[in-house]
């Protein structure tokens, strides 16, 4: 792993898939992009994996991250839900694949707990100590935002720190 890695934190979703990319100085994590990839329920499910996928590899392309942190797969008691969750993470997995690019993922407790120190955290609290540990004022567009960069975040810590998840 370089001096400063890249990391590039995904909240994946069909609908809406957030993207944070920090680079990581030691201790300082300063942002550098984010971004949310919006797809439409009028196209074809084939049309919004394809848009996701080739926007997450010009992500990659564009910033050269060195390591993908994503939020592993949750129990979900709706079928459909977590079925379209699946085929975004899918493509995203993909894209990392074809990219040759590391991938570590995360459990939504683990990125909660390194970012809020509590593994029960709700939206809310992420997007409040996301702002305040990365020193930014933004008032995020959606919870997808806050929530990549929060694995991204977490994945910053686990670098520093092996000892933090």
């Amino acid at each position: 792993m370089p001096d400063e890695p890249v990391i590039m934190g995904v909240d994946a979703a069909l609908s809406a898939t957030g993207i944070g990319i920090l680079k990581a100085s030691g201790d300082d994590m300063e942002v550098i992009h984010t971004e949310l990839i919006k797809t439409s329920g009028r196209q074809s499910l084939p049309k919004r994996l394809e848009k996701l996928y080739n926007s997450v590899c010009e992500l990659i392309e564009r910033f050269n991250p060195d390591i993908l942190a994503l939020e592993d797969i949750f129990y979900s008691k709706n079928v459909k839900i977590a079925l379209s969750l699946g085929q975004a993470r899918g493509v995203i997995l993909l894209a990392c694949a074809r990219n040759k690019l590391r991938l570590q993922e995360f459990s939504a407790r683990e990125i909660k707990q390194a970012v809020t120190g509590n593994g029960a955290a709700s939206k809310e609290q992420v997007a409040y100590m996301v702002k305040s540990l990365l020193n930014i004022d933004d008032n995020f567009e959606t919870y997808d935002i806050s929530d990549s960069l929060a694995a991204a975040l977490c994945m910053g810590y686990k670098i520093n720190s092996p000892a933090v998840p």
